[in-house]
């Protein structure tokens, strides 16, 4: 049955439900004035898609058309149930220019996960055919029951592999769970405001609500203005980002010169990490002298064997720091700051795939002008 119209203009009032509203990402400042825009000037234009009474996507829309008090055509969506619902608000949003990368995975994952159920179900009642043609009459459905062919449909449909459809699936629950502890983390996380990978996005399901809490705040203290996200958001210190940010790189430019390997996401995020620690007490000439003169690829090389992400190249260029120094640098304060970012810094083995070689210890790290 096709969507149907609903001829009559006036002011409908619709229900909104949140689990609809979530799968659909507010527009920007420029956006919702130009739709503003388009209301005053024009009214109406397209219908506002309803299931049931309930708004599906035209949130926006909706609100506008009250707030300026222009009546409205409703549409109806032909869905038979909820889930239905989701697959076609997913299939209707991904076809938005305008949506951030995390909302597109969420997107994904959220339909493929209603596809599996949709299959399922009507798998389960003998009704799916497999013509791949839904008969209303005969009460056959058009979804397919099988998740791998699923995810072959929906990786050809967005251009990407079947291990990414199910990996954005894992995503999709990953982002539902911190949404029930922490709702404005999971929006800022979808809506670009706030950045993590999302290996670590789908970890944060494994973390307390108090963790996941502190983990709101420690993002959005690091970023201003609200919708950036960089490499170093997850360990610039709250209120003095900006100033660490600088240094960071001023010493990563001063000590390697611009060398390919020292811009990697690990190295910087050490440095920092180090500087964020110890502040005014690391001193900037005896870093570029005692660390600059070991080349990143082989402090890399060091880094990897402590199998501690970023941290473990912090504590390479620590070491090389310390050494024969009358006054090193306390480990522990370190590792106090390592304690204290554990909420968003997981210490994977790697946090960035490098294709330097293994089995290079720390004592054998060469000077460059060995």
């Amino acid at each position: 049955m096709a969507d149907s119209d609903i001829n009559i203009r006036k002011l409908y009032t619709l229900k909104i439900w949140e689990d609809y509203r979530r799968l659909v990402q507010p527009s920007g400042t420029d956006g919702l004035a130009r739709m503003e825009e388009q209301i005053r000037r024009f009214g109406c234009g397209e219908p506002v898609y309803v299931w049931s009474r309930r708004l599906l996507v035209d949130f926006e829309r909706y609100a506008t058309f009250h707030r300026l008090g222009i009546p409205f055509r409703i549409k109806n969506c032909s869905a038979r149930n909820g889930e239905e619902v989701i697959d076609w608000i997913c299939r209707n949003q991904l076809q938005r220019t305008d949506l951030s990368d995390a909302m597109r995975r969420y997107l994904i994952g959220r339909q493929y996960l209603s596809l599996k159920l949709l299959g399922a179900h009507y798998a389960a009642s003998g009704s799916f055919h497999t013509g791949n043609r839904r008969n209303s009459s005969a009460g056959t459905s058009k979804y397919e029951p099988v998740p791998i062919r699923i995810r072959e449909m929906l990786g050809k449909l967005y251009h990407i592999r079947q291990e990414t459809v199910e990996r954005y699936a894992t995503y999709a629950k990953a982002i539902d769970i911190v949404r029930a502890a922490v709702p404005e983390l999971a929006e800022g996380l979808l809506f670009g405001r706030l950045w993590l990978t999302v290996d670590r996005i789908m970890e944060l399901p494994y973390k307390t609500p108090e963790e996941l809490q502190k983990l709101n705040v420690l993002l959005r203290s690091g970023i201003d203005p609200p919708g950036g996200g960089s490499c170093l958001d997850t360990i610039l210190p709250a209120g003095n980002g900006l100033n660490t940010l600088d240094r960071t790189l001023r010493l990563c430019v001063a000590s390697w010169e611009g060398e390919p390997e020292s811009l990697t996401a690990n190295i910087i995020k050490g440095i920092a990490l180090l500087v964020t620690a110890f502040g005014d007490n690391l001193r900037d000439d005896l870093f570029q002298e005692k660390v600059g003169k070991f080349s990143s690829r082989e402090i890399t090389r060091s880094a990897r064997e402590r199998k501690m992400g970023s941290m473990g190249y912090a504590e390479a260029m620590l070491a090389l720091y310390n050494k024969k120094s009358r006054c090193p640098l306390r480990w522990t304060q370190l590792h106090e700051l390592q304690s204290q970012r554990a909420g968003i810094m997981r210490n994977t083995a790697v946090d960035e795939a490098d294709e330097l070689e293994k089995g290079i210890s720390p004592a054998q790290i060469k000077p460059n002008n060995s």
